[in-house]
This record gives C-alpha cells, structure tokens and sequence, in this order.
C-alpha cells in the first residue's frame, strides 16, 4: 500500500517535463526551418542575379577597397585630363612665340611708316614753298672713300637728276650733286672742303661764303664789323643763282676775328644730321 501513493506522485511530474522538451524541440525545428528557407530565398536571388553566396561574400569583403581605389583613379583622370600633354603644351608655345614675333615685326613696320609719313610730310612742306622743280629721293648708301660723308641717291640722270644741284632735307640745306648715273646719283655735303656757298646771317643780314673743312662748316669773308653771336641762325643768301634764298643752314657755334684779312668768321653747326639722313628733295636749276 505504500508504494502506490509514491507512484502516482511521479507520474505527472515526468509526463509534464516530456510535454516541455516536446514543445521547445518543436519550436526549434521551426526556426531551423524558417531561417533555412530564407537562406535559400537569399540563395536563389543571388544565383538568379548570376552571382553564388561565396562570391557576395568576398565583394562585401572587398567592396570598401574597390571604392577606395575607384576614388582615386578618378581623381587622376581628372589631373590627368586637366593637364595638357608634352607634345601638345610645345606646340602651343612655339605658336604662341611665332604669333608675338609677327606681332612685333608689324608694330615695327608701323611705327617705321609712320616716321616715314612724318618725313615725307615735311618734305612735302618744303616743296610746296620753293618755287623750283625737284625730285624726291631715298639715301641708298654713304661713306665712300674719299667722301666721309657723301651719300648715295636712288634717283639719277634718268630722274632730271644733273650735277652741281642742290640737295635739301626738311631741316635744311645739305650739299650739291656730284656726279649721276643713269639711275643713282652722288651727293657730297656743304662740310666737303671743295664746297662752297653764299650765306647770311639771318639776324644782322650779314653775308659771307659758307665753305667745308671735312668735318664741319665756316662762314667765312663776313665784315670786321659784322654782329655775330652764337646761336645765330645761317641760311642761304641766293646769291650765284643755284640756291633759293633764305633755305635754313645751321646756327653759329663761335666767332673769330681776323684783322689781318679784315674779316669775321663763324663756326657753323649744320642743322641737318647727315647721319641720319634718309630722304632728300633735290632742286632742278
């Protein structure tokens, strides 16, 4: 009798623990089976898209690499790009360089042109108030020997161009004619010693005889009495009949007197830069 209460008292304690493991190994299942079919989901989707699980796996792994490098070959593309090539960037300087040589060389030729029109105007100037025909002519060469200064002409005998007529710039008297060719034309200055011309004194009308001694000018046979001062203007005085009257000469450096030969003479600084002559008007007789 007394093992009968202790048997129905373990009875249900046992049936009750069986029930538990029953129900938790249930639920286990179930999530084994959940978690399973959504792996396979996952699985399908991957191989649908052509790409296994392994595979994903080892691009999520990689994946922040890849954008790293990514980034950076962009970013030297874009230098890249930015930056012209070797080739291409010479290139480019040789043009540029090209193009401001011939931009000088045509401001240049400008700037000449318009001296030059600043030249002939003033020749022009002076044609217009002598009374005489004249050819207008270009210096072509100079210092021969013989001649330190003498100057060659672009025009000659086939021009009107003769010996011994008067060669002028816009500033002034500059000699005679020597000889002519058919088409050029040999000009010496008043400094030549073999020259000579009748002048005055613009201020006193004192007259005398402009002669060369090869490096400058003396008015010379001008009266003991005669005002001479330097800065005295000296033109042409017409006399001989070759020269226009009055055509500007040069000034007065200094005076001398002579008492013996009864005479004044002036040291004459011409007024044209036969150095930097470079077109001239000559006069017909």
């Amino acid at each position: 009798m007394s093992s009968t209460p202790t048997n129905l008292g373990r009875a249900p304690f046992g049936d009750d623990a069986r029930l538990t493991r029953s129900r938790r190994g249930n639920l286990a299942r179930l999530a084994m089976f959940l978690v399973a079919s959504a792996l396979l989901g996952h699985w399908q989707a991957r191989q649908a898209s052509g790409r296994t699980v392994v595979q994903e796996g080892v691009s999520a792994l990689v994946a922040p690499l890849i954008t790293v490098l990514s980034a950076a070959g962009n970013s030297l593309r874009s230098a890249a790009a930015a930056v012209p090539k070797t080739g291409e960037l010479a290139a480019e300087n040789q043009q540029l360089k090209a193009e401001i040589q011939e931009m000088r060389r045509r401001n240049a030729a400008l700037a000449e042109a318009a001296l030059e029109r600043e030249r002939l105007r003033g020749l022009l100037h002076l044609r217009s108030g002598i009374p005489q025909r004249s050819v207008a002519a270009r210096v072509i060469g100079r210092r021969l020997s013989g001649w330190p200064e003498a100057i060659i002409l672009d025009k000659g005998r086939s021009d009107g161009i003769a010996p011994r007529q008067a060669v002028m710039a816009a500033s002034g008297l500059v000699g005679r004619i020597y000889s002519v060719s058919a088409h050029t034309a040999l000009a010496v200055p008043l400094t030549d010693r073999n020259s000579a011309a009748g002048a005055l004194l613009q201020r006193s009308r004192d007259a005398g005889i402009l002669t060369g001694d090869g490096s400058g000018c003396e008015l010379k046979y001008l009266p003991l009495d005669a005002e001479v001062m330097p800065g005295d203007v000296v033109v042409s005085s017409g006399l001989g009949g070759i020269l226009p009257k009055g055509i500007m000469i040069g000034t007065v450096v200094s005076a001398t007197r002579d008492d013996t030969a009864s005479m004044k003479c002036a040291r004459v600084r011409l007024s044209v830069n036969l150095s930097r002559l470079e077109e001239v008007l000559v006069l017909s007789k």
